[in-house]
């Protein structure tokens, strides 16, 4: 099957492992999005995005998942396939392609700084790790629009795996922040997973 994605720059906080290469056609689950330095659709911008500010939102249709310190509102046809404790991490799918690699995760990190009091702190920490590993992250942008939000992003490509692609959008506020990547596998459901996804970032809130 799948495993999400570790959700930051650097050292993950728990193990991630790639998903095998199946040997048959047919069977191929492809883990990936068509991020900001792959391709293609406007909708789908850079990777993981550290939230400033936000415009104000129109209400989103769906299904509220309130988990951990944080809660988004999902597509109302997509369902909630794990919930890994260990990680504060939450997955969701389409509801027709519950096993799939077109999916959305949410993963939650406690820093030991307030990162609303010095959001560069967050910026710089953010930079520093995707600047160490370049093969893998990519597309760092400090500042960026997206979801009606003002954020900063990145762009996740897996080591050997140039089907594993991932766009990270990031939420902060206080000690808490929320990584939300968005990954395309198929064609088909692309549109889906972008919607989803501008839902997702415009709706997610830290509770704390």
């Amino acid at each position: 099957p799948w495993t999400p994605p570790a959700g930051q720059p650097g050292p993950s906080s728990g193990p991630v492992r790639a998903a095998p290469e199946p040997a048959a056609k047919s069977k191929r689950k492809l883990w990936g999005i068509a991020g900001i330095a792959v391709v293609v659709v406007a909708a789908l911008v850079v990777a993981g995005f550290f939230v400033f500010k936000s415009s104000g939102n129109d209400a989103a249709s769906g299904r509220t998942l309130s988990q951990y310190d944080f809660k988004f509102v999902s597509a109302g046809d997509w369902v909630q396939t794990d919930d890994r404790v260990a990680e504060r991490q939450v997955v969701i799918h389409p509801q027709e392609s519950r096993d799939g690699n077109d999916l959305l995760v949410a993963q939650e990190y406690v820093m030991d700084y307030d990162a609303t009091a010095d959001p560069q702190k967050l910026v710089d920490e953010l930079k520093r790790s995707a600047e160490a590993d370049t093969e893998r992250w990519s597309a760092f942008t400090p500042s960026l629009s997206y979801a009606g939000r003002t954020v900063i992003g990145y762009h996740e490509s897996k080591p050997g795996r140039p089907d594993l692609q991932v766009d990270w959008y990031v939420v902060a506020k206080g000690k808490v922040r929320v990584h939300i990547g968005c990954q395309y596998a198929t064609a088909q459901l692309r549109d889906r997973v972008a919607v989803a996804c501008t839902q997702a970032v415009s709706t997610v809130e830290i509770l704390n």
